[in-house]
């Protein structure tokens, strides 16, 4: 009897510690499956993460292919960028046919003796530095320059900052050349004074061969006012 209840409670002691195992086996194959799956999920993750990426990292290329075209290729506004000492940072196309000097030229050099003369130069310096205090662009606002050549170009320009490396600004500068423009006002003048000033009658006739204008010696002479003239076709 002695020794059928020694191997009862031995085969009872091997059950147990055979359901202990079991469970222990089930609990790592449940805990590695739960790993298994975490790391899946991780690594999807990951993956759409790194597609992500990619995804910005080619839309940021395009903007900036974008961008880069819209500079090179803007025949009649001249672009530059400065860095806070008003050193060149960027030169495009229309700045080299606008001024005479090559992007290689003006590249990394301070436009004073150039560009600018002193008084010009440091105006515009305190431009760039009251953008930096307002976060405003400055603009759009007249401004002469020097030509390679010597000659004055008169420009409407605006200038505005942007963010560059490591924190720091630089700014950009468009410009658009008014030299024509303005001779064409101060011919435009020079006429009106001389119309005006003459003794003789004038009168001035559109397309159309419409009155437009007259000077007052016309008015003297004829006896008709400018107002009643005006749009009719002379006689």
């Amino acid at each position: 009897v002695g020794g059928w209840h020694s191997r009862s409670l031995l085969h009872s002691v091997f059950f147990q510690v055979g359901i202990l195992i079991s469970l222990l086996i089930s609990t790592i194959v449940m805990l590695r499956a739960a790993h298994l799956q975490q790391a899946r999920q991780r690594q999807r993750e990951l993956e759409q993460e790194i597609a992500e990426r990619q995804r910005l990292e080619v839309a940021a290329e395009l903007t900036r292919q974008q961008l880069f075209a819209n500079l090179e290729n803007t025949p009649t506004v001249a672009i530059q960028w400065y860095d806070e000492d008003g050193r060149v940072l960027y030169w495009n196309p229309a700045s080299e046919t606008l001024y005479g000097y090559s992007a290689g030229e003006m590249l990394g050099t301070i436009p004073e003796g150039t560009l600018f003369d002193k008084a010009t130069f440091d105006a515009f310096l305190e431009i760039t530095r009251e953008i930096k205090a307002s976060g405003q662009a400055y603009g759009p606002y007249e401004i002469n320059t020097r030509h390679k050549d010597g000659r004055v170009i008169s420009l409407m320009a605006t200038t505005f900052a942007i963010p560059m490396d490591q924190g720091g600004i630089g700014f950009v500068c468009m410009d658009v050349d008014m030299t024509e423009h303005k001779l064409q006002q101060e011919r435009l003048k020079l006429s009106a004074a001389v119309m005006a000033s003459t003794a003789e009658g004038v009168l001035i006739t559109d397309a159309s061969t419409r009155i437009v204008a007259v000077n007052p010696a016309f008015t003297e002479i004829t006896g008709y006012q400018e107002a009643e003239v005006l749009g009719q076709k002379p006689a």
